[in-house]
């Protein structure tokens, strides 16, 4: 769930009225994975997309019958065959939609005061069994599987159901087998820049739409200005004081862009360690293989240092601030996506 349909349902109004739809299942090449969600108002307004296009069209009219009966549906779409052909469609799977009313926001309200403290949940949401009136029930779970919150459909998750990516699991229950939908709910990703100039502006600007919350860090007051970072929290402080007061988490993309070797260098000690998902530094092969090896001889490990990407960004030839911004942004979401396309180990960069 993205964090627009978390802060559209965090400021839910009964009188809205509007269903959430969620991919559950899939099979062959779909728009959008399984776990993704959009809004649908019974105005027509809708937040956040499963695609586009007539699928997620016709998923939208089966959100206003299903807003009307008041009422919680599986909407089956496929994408094979003549529909996609005649609508041009590159991609030809199937997937299976739940559709679900809002009937109380509080729970997803109760999600995101979790998220921005900056804590993992899991949401269980029963899709489908022998018992048809559980179907829409949801409960929260804490990371380690204990129950939050909701209707209590399990007791506790197990350990092999605490995973990165969502899965339908089924259970025997007294009244035969029912279908669950378990799907991590992560804190917003971050993308924390280091240094505010023009790549680093560059960058603000284009990962607006990218769903990250987006902090620049710098200690010169002409470059953390606000007015030149629209949408972007702004720091203007020692990067090192600036990274002792910065949380971050499995979740936080970093990049740094500093202005010279030096304040580089004191950035990526201080993260190296980090729990990141990602850490891209800025220079040339010569100047950042020479930090690297300094940074082993300094005592750290090889397999934290082979994380750093560096040179930052993929290789397409960028020169301008706009084009390097988005190499560095593409390598961010290969990361973020677990996309296929092979990159140079950093790893290589050590032995070179």
């Amino acid at each position: 769930m993205d964090k627009a349909t978390l802060e559209a349902l965090r400021n839910y109004r009964p009188e809205d009225k509007a269903a959430l739809a969620t991919i559950i299942r899939s099979k062959g090449s779909t728009p959008r994975g399984i776990g993704t969600s959009f809004l649908i108002y019974a105005d027509g307004r809708t937040v956040g997309t499963i695609g586009g296009g007539c699928a997620e069209a016709e998923v939208k009219q089966g959100a206003l019958t299903a807003i009307d009966y008041n009422e919680v549906k599986i909407h089956h779409v496929d994408l094979t065959g003549d529909v996609a052909e005649d609508e041009g469609m590159v991609c030809g799977g199937i997937m299976d939609v739940i559709i679900e009313p809002i009937q109380d926001p509080g729970l997803f309200q109760e999600m995101e005061s979790y998220l921005a403290e900056n804590k993992n949940i899991y949401s269980c949401l029963v899709v489908g069994g022998a018992e048809r009136e559980n179907v829409g029930k949801r409960a929260i779970y804490d990371r380690e599987g204990n129950f939050i919150s909701g209707t209590q459909i399990i007791e506790r998750l197990k350990a092999e159901w605490l995973a990165a990516e969502p899965m339908l699991v089924n259970l025997d229950t007294s009244a035969g087998t029912m279908e669950v939908f378990i799907q991590p709910v992560t804190p917003p990703n971050s993308l924390l820049i280091l240094g505010a100039g023009y790549i680093a502006q560059a960058l603000v600007a284009s990962a607006g739409e990218l769903d990250f919350e987006i902090t620049v860090v710098d200690d010169r007051a002409d470059f953390a200005n606000p007015a030149k970072l629209p949408g972007a929290r702004v720091i203007c402080n020692k990067f090192t004081k600036a990274l002792e007061n910065y949380p971050v988490t499995e979740n936080t993309y970093i990049v740094i862009v500093t202005r010279g070797h030096r304040y580089d260098a004191e950035c990526l000690r201080q993260v190296i360690s980090s729990p990141a998902a990602y850490i891209g530094m800025i220079g040339s092969r010569r100047r950042t293989r020479l930090l690297l090896r300094q940074l082993e001889e300094e005592g750290y490990p090889r397999e934290e240092l082979a994380k750093v990407k560096t040179p930052i960004g993929l290789d397409i030839g960028g020169e301008t601030p706009g084009e390097i911004a988005i190499s560095i942004l593409a390598e961010i979401i290969l990361k973020k996506r677990k996309g296929t396309l092979l990159l140079e180990n950093s790893t290589e960069k050590l032995n070179t």
